[in-house]
């Protein structure tokens, strides 16, 4: 029989983790939960082990799972649970599932020109509004372009220019594929993606690191790296308490049906706001920046050198 010490190792961290909140931390996560490669019923049980998220980022969600999604994160909850799902991505989308107990929704959009040529998926967005401390922040679920380093490259600058001009402390989590080496990755920058430092440029955003890293993904398919983050910006790291990669390979190797990702969580201690200043408000204008003529025809170039590209292939067949 096998031992399950890593399963163990994930219970007590867990415990951790859960033991520490209190009533005014925030408790966030970030899951890969692979569309196409997984079981809608055992990510639900896999949700429903994990206490105390207020928010989740999923990532890789088809369509058809967001019952299962809230389901398996009021699973063991008190709260009730409701579901943001993205329309860009086909079957490969992202969704924020969070307790309406505890959070006001406000709004939400999608950065639609961050998704070269429409391929992947636009950065989902809310506003919320927390409603034990009165805070209002943002909370985005990203998942960057796997195979084409260029465009996810851009997808990570043009995240960090949307999120030096927001004004609301804002939180980012999912697969950004930065694939940050557990050895090495903080003193050699060739062994993260440039997109780590495009996203982080100038302070505007800051990682939310775990104190023990730890691949987030299955053995065999990349190396030992980061590839599922909390990031936070300059308000929302000074609120940042611990994170936690909840590593349990047993699920990868053994179990069919089970994401090739593990869940990333991050508690926030959020401070208290006045009266006046907890007051439900109309959305915040920087949710939806006005797109710029320049972007538009930037947006233009891109895809027309694309589609150059394809005719290229197809005289080439």
């Amino acid at each position: 029989m096998r031992t399950h010490w890593s399963i163990r190792l994930v219970l007590l961290t867990l415990l951790l983790v859960v033991a520490s909140v209190r009533a005014d931390d925030l408790l966030v996560a970030a899951y890969n939960v692979e569309s196409g490669g997984a079981d809608i019923a055992k990510i639900s049980a896999r949700v429903g082990a994990i206490d105390g998220v207020a928010i989740w980022g999923f990532s890789e969600v088809e369509p058809a799972w967001v019952e299962g999604l809230v389901q398996g994160a009021a699973l063991t909850e008190t709260g009730q649970f409701a579901a943001i799902l993205g329309t860009t991505g086909g079957n490969d989308r992202l969704a924020i599932v969070y307790d309406t107990n505890r959070l006001e929704y406000i709004a939400h959009q999608e950065l639609g020109w961050i998704n070269p040529m429409n391929r992947v998926r636009a950065p989902l967005v809310a506003e919320l509004r927390d409603k034990v401390s009165g805070q209002r922040f943002l909370f985005t679920v990203n998942h960057l372009y796997r195979s084409r380093a260029d465009q996810r490259h851009e997808q990570a600058r043009l995240l960090n220019e949307w999120a030096s001009k927001q004004t609301l402390p804002l939180i980012a989590v999912g697969d950004f594929n930065f694939d940050f080496q557990i050895e090495g990755g903080d003193t050699d920058a060739s062994r993260r993606d440039a997109g780590y430092d495009l996203f982080t440029a100038g302070g505007v955003m800051g990682w939310v690191r775990p104190a023990t890293l730890a691949r987030t993904t299955c053995p065999n398919r990349y190396e030992p790296a980061v590839l599922d983050f909390v990031f936070a910006n300059t308000t929302a790291l000074a609120w940042a308490k611990s994170s936690t990669i909840l590593v349990s390979e047993e699920d990868c190797a053994d179990v069919a049906g089970m994401p090739d990702h593990f869940p990333v969580l991050a508690l926030f201690d959020l401070p208290r706001v006045s009266q006046e200043a907890a007051a439900p408000p109309e959305a915040s204008p920087v949710l939806s920046p006005p797109v710029t003529k320049a972007q538009i025809l930037e947006r233009i170039g891109a895809i027309e050198k694309e589609l150059a590209e394809l005719r290229r292939l197809v005289e080439g067949m």
